[in-house]
């Protein structure tokens, strides 16, 4: 099964799970399998109630009794209501169902004390890829557009952050250019090798950071090997 290392150690699983518009089938079906892969609850927080088509799944008591539907008159109402749980500590996180990322995240950037709790946020993709050993992570592809030295610091430590709390022992970072060495007319190589001493002075046994890489670098043992590139992140 796709990511079965993150959901194996499901008994620590027990947190109450927020998906907001989840209205549809496949969405809902993604909430049945979290229940029975899990011990979480799960809260839908939706305009509309999906309780109907909950009953379709056909699914066992003790089960349904982890789902907790919170209908309400609006958006706005749902999302005062979702700020509320977020500052209380009654939600960690938000779930994205039928709802456009742009009218997510202006709700994200708009509640200020989830901002200035957080801090710096960003944006992370994780790919589960057929024969590959591994998980990959890859970011900032969809957030930040040129992020700065400080900025690019401060998405290192929340991927460490993150990449702890599923239970990774250990947590690589390549750092991405379009060239394997520094070269002054290209920013982002200048900002690897910047990082790269940075990370290098905490000496981390959990953090290894290196760069800068071209992406085959940083996914290929066979291109490591042909260019002869002495990394342990590589």
């Amino acid at each position: 099964m796709q990511y079965q290392h993150l959901i194996e150690p499901k008994k620590v699983l027990k947190v109450m799970l927020p998906f907001y518009f989840a209205n549809d089938e496949k969405m809902l079906s993604v909430v049945i399998d979290a229940l029975s892969l899990t011990d979480i609850d799960v809260y839908l927080y939706d305009t509309q109630d999906p309780t109907e088509i909950i009953r379709s799944f056909d699914v066992e008591v003790q089960r349904l009794n982890r789902i907790h539907i919170l209908t309400f008159e609006d958006e706005n109402k749902l999302f005062q209501q979702c700020a509320h749980d977020l500052a209380t500590g009654k939600a960690s996180l938000l779930m994205k169902g039928n709802i456009v990322s742009s009218t997510l995240l202006t709700f994200v950037l708009g509640n200020k004390n989830f901002v200035d709790y957080h801090g710096f946020l960003n944006h992370v993709a994780c790919f589960h890829i057929p024969n590959y050993h591994k998980t990959l992570m890859l970011s900032d592809s969809a957030f930040n557009i040129s992020p700065t030295i400080e900025e690019k610091k401060q998405i290192i430590n929340n991927l460490s952050k993150f990449a702890m709390s599923l239970g990774y022992e250990k947590f690589k970072i390549a750092l991405l250019s379009s060239v394997e060495k520094p070269i002054k007319k290209i920013q982002s190589s200048l900002d690897a090798v910047k990082l790269k001493q940075i990370f290098s002075r905490k000496q981390s046994e959990f953090l290894f950071v290196d760069g800068p890489f071209v992406f085959e670098n940083a996914i290929s043992m066979q291109n490591v090997i042909k260019k002869n590139i002495k990394s342990s992140v590589a």
